[in-house]
């Protein structure tokens, strides 16, 4: 599981899987995204621990070579997270997986509390405006 911090606006990742000779890196994983979680992390019940629809991927095996870039994945369409849930359902080779590195792409979405702050600064201005 990824906690990302804060709400994010993702439309999609960059996954660098498990490169060595053992080749323990993840094939098809179930995606998984939750803006709150409210349950127990690793329950069996994930229906009341806030996760959303889960996107199948099959990830590219790695190359074993110094050269390999990882893999550019597109989510379809923007989903809204902060959790992002990689629940692995096989791997290639034995019974190890792993993965190098995972990067999301997207953008923030600003806090209610950013709102309320702009919103003041712009009331403020004008009437500052205004008093000239």
């Amino acid at each position: 599981m990824f906690d990302l911090g804060q709400s994010y606006e993702l439309d999609g990742m960059h996954i660098w899987n498990y490169n060595s000779p053992e080749s323990r890196g993840i094939e098809d994983v179930n995606i998984k995204f939750a803006t709150t979680l409210t349950g127990t992390f690793g329950s069996t019940d994930e229906t009341d621990t806030g996760w959303g629809t889960a996107t199948a991927e099959t990830f590219t095996q790695a190359s074993k070579l110094n050269t390999y870039t990882g893999e550019t994945y597109s989510l379809g369409s923007t989903v809204t997270a902060r959790y992002v849930l990689f629940d692995i359902q096989t791997n290639y080779g034995d019974s190890y997986v792993g993965l190098d590195e995972v990067r999301f792409t997207g953008t923030a979405v600003p806090e209610p509390s950013s709102f309320a702050l702009l919103a003041s600064c712009f009331g403020l201005t004008w009437i500052m405006v205004r008093r000239r």
